[in-house]
């Protein structure tokens, strides 16, 4: 890790880009379980998510570590806005 935070835009190794990814996707995936458990409605929103965030492997393998960090990102502001959207009557927000 500690290449990592001094050389942010160079490629991960494999197993530090697999750390990062599927350490998101696991928590995730728990989060789901909880859900389940607790009988708190629908979350394949969150499934995919995991499913996403398990890929951003390939970018932090590939690109490097700011890369890969932003695609999490991404994914946690799409999976945010999509169950807001969902919680609205209509899926669209009000002006509220």
């Amino acid at each position: 890790m500690k290449k990592t935070v001094a050389h942010p835009w160079d490629a991960l190794p494999v197993p530090a880009a697999l750390a990062v990814g599927t350490g998101m996707a696991l928590y995730l995936v728990g989060d789901v379980l909880l859900r389940l458990v607790l009988h708190l409605g629908s979350n394949w929103t969150r499934g995919v998510a995991a499913v996403l965030a398990a890929a951003s492997t390939v970018v932090g393998a590939t690109g490097s570590a700011v890369a890969q960090l932003a695609v999490l990102a991404a994914v946690v502001l799409l999976l945010v806005a999509a169950e807001h959207l969902a919680r609205q009557p209509g899926g669209v927000p009000s002006s509220r």
